[in-house]
């Protein structure tokens, strides 16, 4: 029983992990586009700190998209690229009215902010992406020397009792 917990526990602080991860580069983003989009259309203007009060909350808000990939056994691939679709859909539908408050005005502003958005999620997506092939690469490992492991135990044996 202890070792079911142990197991779980992981399991919950990588997911913390990973949400973390996310929240920093979805931040790290944000503030990158906030220099492009001033550079481009705001170069003699400033940003006051409650700017960046309001992009911690973006980037959460953005983060909690992520939600749509909870489940409680394993996804097929046609079950996660449909939550792929549905978490990038609620990205948008999220943000955009969220960035209307405060980051864009008129039609170009929201076809820019649009692609932005879009643009942080192929970030984040292509760092989780790399995380992820460093964990499976972890667990390949440990199941290598599980077998291996095995196989001694198994082969041991045989020796003992022949």
């Amino acid at each position: 029983m202890k070792g079911g917990i142990r197991v779980k526990r992981i399991r919950v602080l990588r997911e913390i992990h990973a949400f973390l991860l996310r929240f920093v580069v979805i931040y790290g983003f944000t503030m990158l586009f906030t220099l492009v989009f001033m550079l481009i259309f705001n170069r003699d203007g400033s940003v006051d700190w409650h700017y960046f009060a309001w992009c911690v909350l973006f980037s959460f808000a953005g983060d909690f998209t992520s939600l749509a990939y909870l489940s409680s056994h394993e996804l097929t691939e046609k079950q996660w690229r449909f939550r792929t679709v549905l978490s990038i859909i609620l990205s948008e539908i999220v943000l955009i009215p969220l960035g209307y408050q405060w980051m864009w005005t008129g039609w170009a502003g929201a076809a820019l902010f649009f692609l932005a958005i879009l643009a942080v999620d192929i970030g984040v997506r292509a760092i989780g992406y790399g995380v992820d092939v460093h964990t499976a690469n972890e667990l390949n490992e440990l199941i290598r020397k599980k077998r291996s492991e095995q196989r001694k135990r198994e082969m041991e044996k045989e020796n003992h009792d022949g």
